[in-house]
């Protein structure tokens, strides 16, 4: 009986290769007992032997079941240096199992926890994908927990230190997550990894000259997305619409609402107006923009949630996850003219009387 999927073993193709203590290639077969030391946890060593119908201990899988607890197998330091993401891939698996991590497994991690940026940045984010399973508030208190949340994402990490309602912002919409997830309701990763990065955003928004201040949220966004896809491959169907829901909070905020009812119209709207309904409980004055445009929904009579932390209906945050946002022009606030599309003559047709 072996404990967990296949992203659980370490993959290779051939033979066995380490490198400066870290595996890259691993796919040596030897005998049952060779097979259950190569794992990476305990919980994860159980055979069923089907000749005998019995379970097969061989590392104390058993005992650490009933204590629930989540151990290495072998030296931690040296099984963390063989594959960082291991680090990723306890604090899942203790969030998920509700299990602890074993004292010498937990203080290994903590104090080798820069290894894991030398894993590769498409690694780690098939990893952190994985975290979003159920239950997502328990997987971030196990990363702030061990210190792999400040090596990932340093600069959110400041922002969450220094201000409590950036860390309160981050936990309610992974609370509300994993409701919407026992409700069977759909989940949007863009919506987690914008709220995930809005600290630090907000962050750097504040700090752009004044000239920038219509677009600083655009700017803010492009800037700290440049940096974290070094730390962590963020794929465009996720980067583009969290980039879309961030710039529209300028749009949302805005004081000249021109064009208002054609922004209703527009893809991310749904999306983005629950984002700002989420920022709305922890920064001030925010609630004026949206009694605004809950009034003009309801004018036109498109549902808007009241009050609930969601991340847009089904078509958007699944369906209309790769859909470009066609933002406001500009030009409607600044007073600048429109250029007029220009239109081709057509060519009279050939014929008898051409000529």
């Amino acid at each position: 009986m072996k404990g967990a999927s296949d992203d659980d073993v370490d993959a290779g193709s051939n033979d066995r290769e380490v490198v400066d203590g870290r595996i890259l290639r691993d796919n040596v077969y030897g005998s049952i007992e060779e097979d259950a030391v190569r794992r990476d946890f305990t919980v994860n060593a159980l055979y069923y032997a089907i000749d005998d119908f019995s379970v097969r201990d061989y590392v104390g899988a058993h005992a650490d079941i009933e204590a629930r607890l989540l151990r290495l197998i072998g030296e931690p330091v040296e099984r963390y240096r063989e594959d960082p993401v291991r680090m990723l891939r306890a604090c899942r698996l203790a969030a998920k199992l509700d299990f602890k991590v074993e004292a010498a497994s937990a203080k290994a991690m903590h104090d080798n926890a820069a290894l894991i940026l030398t894993a590769s940045p498409a690694r780690l984010f098939d990893e952190c994908i994985k975290l979003r399973e159920r239950p997502r508030l328990k997987s971030f208190h196990q990363l702030t927990e061990h210190g792999l949340f400040r090596v990932m994402f340093p600069e959110v990490a400041d922002q969450v230190a220094k201000t409590p309602g950036a860390r309160q912002m981050i936990e309610a919409t992974l609370l509300a997550t994993d409701q919407r997830v026992l409700d069977g309701r759909p989940v949007s990763p863009a919506f987690l990894f914008a709220t995930l990065l809005w600290p630090w955003l907000a962050d750097v928004r504040k700090r752009l000259p004044a000239q920038f201040a219509n677009e600083a949220t655009r700017i803010a966004g492009e800037r700290i997305l440049d940096l974290q896809v070094k730390r962590m491959a963020l794929p465009k169907r996720f980067s583009v619409p969290m980039g879309d829901i961030w710039a529209l909070q300028d749009r949302l905020e805005s004081s000249r609402k021109k064009r208002s009812s054609r922004m209703t119209l527009q893809p991310k709207f749904r999306a983005a107006f629950d984002f700002l309904l989420l920022r709305a409980a922890f920064e001030p004055g925010l609630q004026p923009h949206i009694d605004y445009w809950q009034a003009l929904t309801r004018q036109q009579s498109a549902p808007v949630t009241n009050g609930e932390v969601t991340e847009g209906d089904e078509a958007e945050t699944e369906s209309g996850a790769d859909e470009e946002v066609e933002l406001l022009d500009d030009s409607s606030e600044t007073g600048a003219p429109k250029k007029r599309r220009r239109r081709r003559r057509r060519k009279p047709k050939a014929g008898p009387s051409a000529g």
